[in-house]
């Protein structure tokens, strides 16, 4: 089977027979899709390249749109084994996620799912977790890990052509800000934005090597391997370190918000 070449398992846990028969070959298209891409193609490689099962099963919660990953520790391997729990039923026509604008919710946001799975596999290898709480201009990213995720989430669309608009943030569903879509001008987002970036791609060099290789309009890490001088600059700039000093007042109270439903 297509998904068995990139260590993922399907399984229709909790659903019924007729439900359960179409759960499989649902979620194996979106992975198709997603593979398509050449950041699919690398998500899927570097998750094959860790050599552990990535398994995928339904997100039963009828009444949210969403999706997860539930990170399970593994005795005898000592490595985190992520489920992700991914319905594709919820982006068709009735489904919870029907009301995101624009097209290619179901395989972005699945996308950003599996990468939160390399990086809890990748992060178990190294006995590395070091938990970053966003703040300043990257504030409503919440965490370094969705950091992560809505970056790579937003380059795999920018490949795609923008179905739907880059996301911005954690929270809900804000565009980028329009002057940070640029792949250098993304890095002006925070004055720690570079760092963010650097600390991953040392950490999942394979990954974000084969993602800067991605052609697409926006692909922040292309720029970082390009020119790191350049991206560290725009970082420096004093639009950075303004976006810090406003959001300094929502880091402490506003109150998160679910990841797919708008603000």
């Amino acid at each position: 089977m297509f998904e068995d070449a990139f260590k993922l398992k399907i399984v229709p846990e909790g659903l019924e027979k007729d439900a359960a028969k179409t759960y499989v070959p649902g979620v194996r298209s979106a992975l198709y899709k997603i593979y398509l891409s050449a950041s699919g193609k690398a998500l899927l490689s570097s998750i094959r390249y860790h050599g552990y099962v990535v398994t995928i099963i339904p997100y039963l919660d009828s009444d949210i749109c969403g999706a997860d990953v539930v990170p399970d520790y593994d005795q005898n391997s000592g490595i985190v084994m992520p489920t992700v729990r991914y319905s594709p039923d919820k982006f068709r026509v009735g489904g919870t996620c029907t009301h995101l604008p624009g097209r290619g919710w179901g395989e972005s946001i699945f996308f950003h799912e599996l990468v939160h799975a390399l990086r809890d596999i990748s992060q178990s290898k190294r006995r590395d977790y070091k938990g970053v709480v966003m703040s300043g201009g990257l504030y409503r990213y919440d965490n370094f890990e969705e950091f992560i995720a809505v970056l790579c989430e937003d380059i795999y669309v920018s490949e795609r052509g923008n179905p739907h608009a880059l996301l911005g943030d954690h929270r809900g569903i804000k565009p980028l800000a329009p002057e940070l879509t640029g792949s250098f001008k993304f890095f002006a987002s925070s004055a720690m934005t570079f760092r963010y970036v650097d600390r991953f791609c040392k950490e999942n060099p394979g990954f974000t090597k084969a993602l800067s290789q991605v052609r697409a309009r926006f692909n922040p890490l292309a720029a970082y391997y390009q020119d790191r001088a350049k991206a560290l600059s725009y970082s420096s700039q004093t639009s950075a370190y303004e976006r810090d000093a406003a959001g300094f007042e929502g880091h402490f109270f506003e109150r998160p918000r679910s990841p797919t439903l708008p603000p």
